[in-house]
């Protein structure tokens, strides 16, 4: 994670960008059909930088356009370099949530052949993410299309 540049970037564009992934993925077939699957590097974030990296007032509008609004099925969450914090949290967590969230929350710890395996091959990786090896996907589709 680009720490000092999600920061760099105005709520307003922050937002923006959110709703147009939020369509992008809504409009896709293939996502529509089949559902989706997120990877997540968290690069052994530390536990004040990850509750202060999305400012309340932005987390709230994109909490109102993704919870029971975006009509989209989550199949996978894949999580990545998590820091130790992180996997007691969930632990803690772990039986206030229901089993078809379980099962939906993978944490990889550092396996990117595993999640690469998981995406349907080196195409669907990103070539830099995280400490992977391999992934040949060089831009983002929304990025590429909406902010070009």
């Amino acid at each position: 994670m680009d720490l000092q540049g999600l920061k760099s970037v105005p709520l307003e564009e922050s937002l923006r960008y959110m709703v147009w992934y939020s369509h992008y993925v809504m409009f896709d077939t293939n996502a529509r059909k089949n559902g989706v699957i997120m990877v997540e590097n968290l690069d052994k974030i530390g536990f004040f930088a990850a509750f202060t990296l999305i400012p309340p007032k932005l987390s709230a509008k994109m909490d109102r356009l993704t919870i029971g609004v975006l009509p989209v099925k989550m199949k996978k969450i894949y999580i990545t370099d998590a820091a130790n914090w992180f996997n007691i949290l969930l632990a803690m967590m772990s039986p206030f949530i229901s089993k078809k969230m379980k099962s939906r929350m993978v944490n990889m710890k550092d396996d990117y052949g595993g999640i690469m395996e998981a995406l349907g091959g080196a195409e669907y990786m990103y070539e830099s993410f995280g400490k992977s090896k391999g992934g040949i996907l060089k831009k983002d589709e929304v990025s590429a299309k909406y902010f070009s």
